[in-house]
């Protein structure tokens, strides 16, 4: 007898927490698909998703949410591996070129070599979330000097959060200078975000 009502203790108990949870869950959906940030879709959104999931998979009305849950984490993870993204620097104070060095886990921290990024010219580099960018802004005559491919720079624009290529889709600011750049995308890592 004792066995059956504390079963149906931990059933009563268990049937609070799912409840919990699913109200939690409903909250939650509402905030994420109004959130725009990356670090919070990407982080938070995910790990939080990732514990609903395991709350929810045993509910057969919540599979829907379990499914939609799935394609958010398996968007996510776009950002995970290494990929190229192709661009085009659309804007550049004139007289002016650019060098860019992306900086990771497995890369070497040295500018590439020949490279010179002109406006209006295509481009592209690989990046993957973690890595950092560097960005060299180079007068046309290299300031009397010879060309440098980053090692000399007149100002260093310095991408280091943990989505820095869609710090890149920004305008920067070189803080040493004011003067600023932009490029344009050939697909705007922005939409690579994962959506609820």
């Amino acid at each position: 007898m004792l066995d059956i009502v504390n079963s149906r203790k931990l059933q009563q108990k268990q049937e609070v927490v799912h409840q919990k949870t699913t109200v939690e869950f409903d909250q939650f959906s509402t905030r994420l698909s109004e959130e725009t940030d990356p670090a919070f879709l990407l982080g938070t959104g995910v790990k939080k998703l990732r514990s609903y999931r395991r709350q929810l998979v045993s509910d057969p009305d919540r599979q829907e949410d379990v499914a939609r849950i799935d394609k958010f984490l398996k968007d996510a993870k776009n950002f995970d591996k290494e990929r190229e993204y192709r661009f085009t620097l659309s804007n550049c104070p004139p007289g002016h070129h650019i060098h860019i060095k992306v900086v990771g886990k497995g890369k070497p921290d040295e500018w590439p070599r020949p490279q010179q990024i002109r406006i209006n010219r295509p481009a592209s580099i690989f990046w993957r979330k973690g890595d950092h960018i560097f960005i060299a802004l180079h007068q046309k005559d290299h300031g009397g000097g010879k060309e440098s491919w980053g090692e000399t720079y007149k100002a260093l624009a310095e991408l280091t959060s943990d989505f820095a290529i869609l710090e890149m889709t920004e305008i920067i600011t070189f803080t040493a200078t004011g003067e600023k750049i932009s490029f344009s995308f050939e697909e705007d890592p922005k939409k690579l975000l994962p959506k609820w």
